[in-house]
């Protein structure tokens, strides 16, 4: 805060502890005080669920724990060239839009029935002590599938595999009755098979 803006900064918070000093310019120096914000990082909230999942109905949740650290699970689950060794029912994904995914960035999922889906990858939160989610929206249904890993331990993690739906009441009541079964044991064969990836 220059001292000309206003000579005394107000006391905005108890922590904030002022200092001065002044930068030399070509029409004389400018006396300013400044405080670290740092601080307030820590009393920022690790949002619970990203914003792009949380305007979706949750249908289905499938968890493992595996015997690695957070940091290897995540790795092997978000690089597209792991997935199909592991995921049930993807071929292969290709027409990646750059080799560093990042939110907005569109790949395609070519299926083993044939078919394809194109994606975008729509949320990533990273925290390596404790949980990180990525997740990417089909772009015909805009459904969105969730990869969550959680720190269990120094050498041990759980991934869980989720699925949301735009909200849609038709749509839930025939998942419910007639997908989700299929989708939940598609869910555990994939994490089954993750293991030895």
């Amino acid at each position: 805060v220059t001292h000309d803006l206003h000579r005394q900064p107000a006391e905005l918070t108890q922590w904030m502890q002022w200092q001065t000093s002044s930068k030399e310019t070509e029409s004389g120096d400018i006396r300013f005080s400044y405080t670290q914000l740092g601080p307030l990082k820590k009393d920022m909230p690790t949002p619970s669920l990203p914003q792009e999942l949380a305007n979706k109905t949750h249908m289905l949740s499938v968890s493992r724990d595996y015997d690695v650290n957070i940091k290897t699970l995540f790795y092997t689950v978000v690089h597209f060239e792991f997935r199909p060794l592991w995921y049930v029912g993807i071929q292969t994904i290709d027409d990646v839009e750059h080799f560093l995914p990042g939110i907005g960035s569109h790949h395609r999922y070519v299926l083993a029935n044939g078919k394809t889906a194109r994606m975008s990858i729509s949320s990533f939160v990273y925290d390596a002590e404790g949980k990180t989610v990525f997740s990417e929206t089909n772009a015909k249904d805009q459904s969105s599938l969730c990869f969550v890993a959680e720190k269990t331990g120094e050498h041990t993690s759980r991934l869980t595999l989720e699925l949301y739906f735009q909200p849609n009441r038709l749509k839930q009541v025939v998942f419910h009755r007639w997908g989700k079964k299929k989708k939940a044991q598609e869910f555990r064969r994939s994490l089954e098979r993750l293991d030895p990836v």
